[in-house]
């Protein structure tokens, strides 16, 4: 799909790589950050007495919050949502009940992909599944827009350079060492220069 986007035999600038619209590649780079992301929780301090499905959760309480989504959700009831809550399943889908949801624990860049009703394309849906990779709201990470540029920018350079080759199987995993930062325990790749 890059090849196609990128058929040129010189690398595309940075320019080039921002403007083109290459569906896969948004939902490859979206799936890295689901399944593999940097940092997996957040902690924030409730600011307020508040409750979160029904729990009472009060003001100065620290709250964990998982960012890495690599299984289906506990069933919640539903009674006990936030109406914001339920208005962001009504406008967008819980991601969970669809082809989204299914085999978190796998890189698949196909479940952030829909087909477009009027024109019948591909396209990249970046609410197919809950994400808060970089928080969310006013205490998100200012960030987040450089560090998706920069990503897409890494991403297509690295593929439209090399090939990569078959790992042997002791070296195929996500084992990491969970820190403040995630650090992979075998960050191998095994390239040939195209």
């Amino acid at each position: 799909m890059l090849r196609e986007a990128f058929p040129g035999p010189e690398l595309p600038s940075a320019q080039e790589i921002l403007a083109m619209n290459v569906p896969y590649l948004d939902a490859a780079c979206e799936e890295g950050f689901r399944l593999a992301g940097v940092t997996k929780a957040n902690l924030r301090q409730a600011v307020v007495h508040t409750q979160i499905l029904g729990c009472p959760i009060p003001k100065g309480t620290e709250i964990f919050m998982n960012f890495h989504i690599n299984h289906t959700p506990a069933p919640v009831d539903e009674t006990k949502r936030s109406a914001g809550a339920k208005a962001a399943v009504a406008k967008n889908g819980n991601g969970f009940d669809g082809r989204a949801g299914r085999d978190l624990g796998i890189f698949e860049p196909q479940r952030w992909l829909v087909q477009n009703k009027t024109t019948g394309k591909e396209t990249f849906n970046p609410t197919a599944l809950p994400s808060l990779a970089f928080g969310g709201g006013y205490r998100g990470c200012t960030g987040r827009k450089l560090a998706y540029m920069e990503f897409r920018i890494v991403v297509t350079l690295i593929i439209l350079s090399f090939e990569f080759l078959e790992l042997p199987e002791e070296l195929k995993t996500f084992s990491c060492k969970e820190r403040i930062f995630r650090r992979p325990n075998t960050p191998h790749a095994k390239l040939k220069i195209l």
